[in-house]
């Protein structure tokens, strides 16, 4: 008999949730919004990106009774509050990085494959939820602290899926052959 937490308990489904495909679903509608924006209109773009938050945001409060998926859902209730709050995009301001916001190449007021606008700082709604932070080093990534608490919880759901497929597995006494168990003697 399969434990609560096995792959097979769930039906297959090695992340427990509901909507899966929802969840998968509105996520490429996100990086089709992004990617499309230099071929749709941008007010389509935004509009894309928030259906999408909304339709994610849904999916994974079916499922917000787990500790993982709620912190899953706090981080992108909050991007989502900085991205509605900016009429579909994320504040993202490049002085984090020491660039004047002027030199940075942008269209249709987003950042080159990025769901990121260029918002002077103190010009954003919300802009503390927005991409504010930045790797140290050469690398230029910015994220929210919307992307750390879902980060969080991504992490926290990996390691119950890891969790309950080791759960599964065969213990060593009961994986060896026949002839490799030790006959006792009395």
């Amino acid at each position: 008999m399969p434990n609560e937490s096995s792959p097979s308990a769930r039906g297959g489904n090695l992340l427990g949730l509901r909507y899966t495909w929802a969840i998968f679903t509105a996520l490429f509608v996100q990086v089709f919004a992004v990617g499309a924006v230099d071929h749709v209109s941008f007010a389509a773009a935004r509009a894309l990106l928030i259906a999408a938050y909304v339709a994610l945001i849904a999916a994974l409060a079916v499922d917000a009774r787990r500790p993982a998926v709620l912190l899953v859902l706090i981080g992108a209730t909050l991007n989502f509050l900085a991205i509605a709050a900016n009429g579909g995009t994320m504040p993202f301001d490049p002085s984090i990085f020491g660039v004047d916001p002027a030199t940075v190449p942008h269209g249709h007021g987003f950042l080159t494959a990025s769901k990121d606008a260029i918002v002077a700082r103190g010009d954003a709604h919300l802009g503390f939820l927005g991409d504010t932070m930045s790797l140290p080093g050469r690398v230029h990534l910015v994220f929210s602290i919307g992307d750390l608490v879902a980060a969080t919880g991504l992490l926290v759901m990996a390691t119950e899926v890891i969790r309950g497929l080791t759960a599964t597995m065969p213990s060593s006494a009961s994986n060896k052959s026949p002839a490799m168990v030790t006959p006792t003697i009395e």
